[in-house]
């Protein structure tokens, strides 16, 4: 897919009056089909220059239309952001039900992984034997501050501080805030912690510098 055709194929998108976009590039899981080809030279992926300008023509068409980018894939107007997946990105609870969903909830104080079984055949044998069909597992406070880093700094607003101190007892060193505030990449106002739009472009290694940043003795 060239930039030229993905700039008509969105531009023809939002032609439809678009409230809501979720727009992700494609990533390449092990052990998928789509390996294989990517391997074999059958599917080509642009390189990181060529993916961060899809990136960049993305938000400006978007933001022209009227769709702001509330999180790093996920375009919307004002008040049509998507309620479900808000509740992922600010680390609430939700239930994982059917094969293959996973889970994050809060049992008497501690967080906890749910995660069903993949295969449906599998599930549905383990429901009807009498089975619950999933497995659950106690996180670490430390493991549930670096999940909700990942998914808080993916939306424009960032993590609420307080509200990770609270939950966590714990927050990423003032000195690596600061390193990437230097470097634009990271902003931090009225108790909130986000990414700018460049450290968009690298949220990963962000949030790798911010939850390494973590102490370790929780």
């Amino acid at each position: 897919q060239t930039l030229c055709d993905w700039k008509a194929e969105l531009e023809t998108a939002l032609a439809f009056g678009t409230e809501h976009l979720s727009l992700y590039q494609l990533t390449i899981e092990q052990g998928t089909a789509f390996s294989t080809l990517h391997r074999n030279g059958k599917m080509i992926l642009p390189d990181e220059e060529l993916a961060a300008e899809f990136y960049s023509v993305t938000e400006e068409i978007c933001a022209g239309a009227g769709l702001a980018s509330y999180e790093v894939s996920n375009y919307a107007r004002t008040g049509q952001e998507s309620r479900h997946n808000l509740l992922y990105w600010r680390y609430g609870d939700y239930a994982g039900v059917g094969p293959g969903a996973h889970g994050r909830l809060t049992v008497e104080g501690r967080r906890t992984a749910t995660q069903s079984e993949r295969l449906p055949e599998r599930w549905a044998l383990q429901i009807e034997t009498g089975g619950q069909g999933f497995s659950v597992a106690e996180i670490s406070r430390h493991d549930a501050a670096r999940e909700h880093l990942l998914m808080g700094l993916r939306l424009r607003e960032g993590v609420d501080l307080e509200d990770f101190v609270t939950r966590w007892d714990i927050v990423p060193a003032a000195e690596t805030i600061s390193a990437l505030q230097q470097l634009g990449l990271v902003r931090k106002e009225q108790g909130r912690l986000a990414a700018t739009t460049p450290g968009r472009l690298v949220l990963n290694r962000l949030v790798q510098e911010l939850a390494g940043s973590l102490p370790e003795w929780i």
